[in-house]
């Protein structure tokens, strides 16, 4: 399995496995081709015998960006990417329930950091974590602290807190 770079020919399994995973809450064809066309380098993909086993995005937002409501962290990828920005913001880490606790997440997750290592401009990395398990999987946030991240927001879901954003700082190692 190797992790490389979305592209549009890589659409139509993108989508499938967009759907697979998160159902009615996945994201549009239109808005899944928007993300690959903005930012390419944030959108890493991860191929097991020709089969789409894994996926993920980034944007990148201005510096300095502030965070009141959970939507305002989250929602809409597509529109809120500036090509300027200075906070590099991971979202939609997906992979595939066959292949998980293999260390694709982790690879995915790299992959999107290392961004942040090539180019000095990012002077942070934020990442929306689930602070407990729930259907779409397992508490990141604990495990995103335990790669060096912050702690910095929780957000509630209906009427508990069940989102944290977190954040990384330079070096990124």
């Amino acid at each position: 399995m190797e992790i490389e770079q979305a592209t549009i020919r890589m659409l139509d399994d993108i989508f499938k496995l967009e759907k697979l995973i998160w159902k009615k809450d996945s994201a549009t064809y239109k808005s899944l081709v928007q993300r690959i066309e903005r930012f390419p380098q944030g959108f890493c993909v991860v191929y097991n015998n020709k089969e789409l086993v894994g996926m993920a995005n980034s944007a990148l937002l201005p510096y300095p960006y502030k965070v009141i409501e959970y939507d305002q962290a989250f929602f809409p990828w597509e529109r809120v990417h500036d090509p300027k920005g200075e906070t590099l913001l991971l979202y939609c880490s997906t992979v595939h329930p066959d292949f998980r606790n293999i260390g694709i997440w982790k690879d995915m997750l790299n992959f999107r950091i290392n961004y942040a290592r090539i180019n000095p401009k990012i002077k942070r990395v934020w990442i929306v974590g689930r602070i407990e398990e729930n259907k779409y999987g397992p508490n990141t946030a604990a495990l995103l602290e335990r790669f060096g991240f912050k702690r910095i927001k929780e957000f509630p879901m209906g009427n508990k807190m069940t989102q944290a954003l977190l954040e990384l700082l330079p070096p990124y190692s």
